[in-house]
């Protein structure tokens, strides 16, 4: 960490107004559990660049992970509303509404995040997450063999969340054990 951080403040020296630079040191002071001085660094950069989509798709995380989840919400729709094509501030989103549990709006937002990104193994993986937490296995399994499919076969943890759903699902342990095998291909 400390080697890492030494590399941050010396990009920062050599480039004050760096938001990138910003936005990953402020993650490097939340794994050092200095929760002021990440979000001083969320702050710095919303300074310099306040149309800066990144910004709160990161603090939004940061909001999630200290269970701040109104404060999450609030920064992954902003993050989302300033660039519309991040995966990842989408399926926060998703997330944090289902963690409010505010169902109706995370099925929204996962709908939707299918719907913009049709062949991406993460939106469908995810979608398919929040129906196993909803009870809806026949539909999760569905969103989880076509992030298969998309990624080419490649996509570990759908062949991972397939093996929990025969396993937990159907009851069938070598069902499961062939799914996780292929996730190690």
């Amino acid at each position: 960490y400390d080697a890492a951080m030494a590399c941050y403040d010396r990009a920062l020296e050599l480039n004050p107004k760096s938001v990138e630079v910003l936005i990953k040191r402020s993650s490097l002071w939340f794994e050092k559990e200095q929760l002021a001085k990440a979000h001083s660094d969320f702050e710095a950069a919303i300074d310099i660049n306040a149309n800066q989509s990144d910004i709160y798709c990161h603090r939004g995380q940061l909001h999630m992970l200290q269970q701040d989840l109104d404060k999450a919400v609030s920064d992954l729709k902003k993050s989302v509303a300033l660039d519309g094509e991040s995966i990842l501030a989408r399926i926060q989103l998703g997330m944090a509404h289902h963690r409010l549990k505010q169902n109706a709006e995370a099925r929204a937002v996962f709908q939707e995040a299918e719907k913009a990104f049709p062949n991406s193994p993460d939106a469908l993986n995810y979608h398919g997450e929040f129906m196993v937490e909803n009870g809806d296995l026949d539909g999760a399994r569905k969103k989880f063999q076509k992030a298969i499919r998309v990624s080419g076969g490649v996509f570990a943890l759908g062949h991972v969340n397939l093996g929990v759903l025969k396993l937990h699902g159907d009851q069938d342990l070598h069902g499961a054990i062939e799914a996780c095998k292929q996730a190690l291909n």
